[in-house]
């Protein structure tokens, strides 16, 4: 990356609503790296001290800790849950629902004995999200399988049953 071009965008324009159109919905403050064609480098969301802010610019520029070099690395390492958890939790903190549903559930699949409720209950909310109504009660049944002791589950069950209700309506 030789040349940076920075531009402040208010998400409420028209301009920045197309924006969050083409990237996906993201936390704020967010800052968007893209090369010249408009293709998202990475993404860099919240407050960081500059030090640390120019640290991230230069391992960008150079795919160093970044979006695609995680991409690169789930290609190489296909089975490497704790990768392919981590590229999951990139495309839900981009607003990429389904694609990170599609990662998840990839965690789940190679080990549909997965011990890990909150997993499960982080997919329910994407199936809620996308009004997959059985999924999401599936997901949460699953949580609430694996730590019965959870007394958050089954009081989120009961807002999930009377939520759909009011959408099925």
């Amino acid at each position: 990356m030789k040349i940076l071009f920075c531009i402040r965008v208010d998400v409420g324009t028209e301009l920045g609503k197309t924006l969050i159109k083409k990237y996906g919905r993201s936390s704020l403050p967010a800052v968007f790296i893209v090369d010249q064609n408009g293709n998202e480098i990475d993404r860099i969301i919240g407050i960081y001290l500059k030090e640390n802010y120019l640290n991230k610019l230069k391992d960008y520029a150079q795919n160093k800790n970044s979006f695609g070099e995680l991409v690169m690395k789930v290609q190489s390492n296909p089975d490497d849950r704790e990768l392919i958890l981590k590229l999951a939790n990139e495309y839900s903190w981009r607003g990429q629902r389904s694609k990170a549903i599609q990662y998840f559930e990839e965690i789940i699949q190679n080990e549909p004995q997965s011990e890990n409720d909150q997993l499960w209950m982080i997919l329910s909310s994407f199936y809620i999200n996308n009004q997959n109504y059985k999924k999401a009660n599936d997901a949460i049944s699953m949580a609430i399988k694996l730590k019965p002791d959870n007394h958050v589950y089954p009081r989120i069950q009961k807002q999930f049953r009377s939520a759909k209700e009011s959408n099925v309506r």
